[in-house]
């Protein structure tokens, strides 16, 4: 797995296509992936975060990595959804994900919010 470490600009859908073809060429085999964290109020975008992995990565995994990259507390929750909304489990493989939600562009976008938790 790495993380994409430049900033990624779409201005058109276009953009996007051109963007996953150099990624699949640089990255055979792996899934370019979107995170993306929104205030929950306004639902403007606060962060994102992009990666490149293998399709047999964890949505849990990644969610570590999105944690240490964020510097988030270990009592917050991170729950992901697609962008329609649904709500994923975190021992789901990226593979499943990628396969039911991607994008026409060839990306995966998802969303994600933490939760305090109780106790």
């Amino acid at each position: 797995m790495s993380a994409m470490s430049q900033t990624i600009y779409f201005r058109k859908d276009q953009d996007k296509q051109i963007i996953y073809n150099l990624i699949c060429d640089k990255h055979p085999g792996k899934n370019p992936i979107v995170f993306i964290k929104r205030d929950t109020k306004s639902k403007t975008v606060l962060s994102e975060i992009k990666f490149i992995v293998a399709p047999e990565t964890t949505l849990m995994y990644l969610a570590s990595q999105i944690r240490t990259q964020m510097n988030l507390q270990n009592d917050l929750s991170l729950y992901f959804y697609t962008m329609t909304g649904k709500i994923l489990k975190q021992d789901s493989m990226i593979l499943e994900i990628y396969n039911d939600y991607k994008d026409p562009s060839g990306f995966l976008f998802l969303e994600f919010s933490e939760v305090e938790c109780l106790g």
